[in-house]
């Protein structure tokens, strides 16, 4: 293996460990690192042997960290992703789809999710989140479209909501109930 070509991969690597930490700070601004360590792997434990380290006030691998945590950390790696394949000429969209992002978020931090998702959508990129959160639904951003799913006697739908719609959607979210 050429020691120049490690040298690089090295540095490619740190260099999106870089990137991950500064949106991953935007959540957890306590966060002052975050680090990939990769060892040499046997082709069988390619991904056994990778792991990642953040660093927010206690360095361990991201796994020992909270849910919300780990969550930020996807959401700063599908960022930095984002951000790598513009910086790399690929210009046509990406389709990201995550399923409840906004789990084991207090508000706060799912204002700034939603702030980081339409900052990916705004780059080209399309966005697709399905949610139980009303704080995700309650702004509205020219760069969102929020639909409203339901199933009824075994069929799907799946209906545009449009803003004079938003307080219903948000009411329902909230447990469709004036004692909720």
């Amino acid at each position: 293996f050429d020691p120049a070509k490690k040298t690089q991969i090295r540095k490619s690597i740190d260099d999106i460990g870089d990137r991950v930490a500064i949106y991953l700070k935007k959540q957890f601004p306590e966060t002052t690192d975050v680090k990939f360590k990769v060892e040499n792997p046997e082709l069988e434990d390619l991904f056994k042997k990778f792991k990642t380290i953040v660093n927010d006030g206690v360095e361990n691998d991201s796994s020992e960290k909270g849910d919300g945590m780990q969550r930020a950390l996807m959401l700063a790696i599908i960022q930095a992703y984002a951000t790598f394949r513009k910086s790399n000429g690929e210009l046509n969209g990406f389709l990201f789809l995550i399923d409840e992002a906004e789990l084991h978020l207090h508000p706060t931090a799912q204002r700034a999710l939603k702030t980081a998702l339409l900052e990916v959508a705004e780059s080209g990129d399309q966005v697709l989140v399905n949610t139980h959160s009303s704080v995700l639904v309650a702004d509205t951003s020219p760069h969102q479209s929020i639909f409203k799913v339901e199933k009824v006697n075994k069929i799907t739908t799946a209906v545009l909501v449009k803003e004079s719609g938003k307080p219903a959607v948000i009411f329902d979210l909230l447990g469709g109930s004036p004692t909720d």
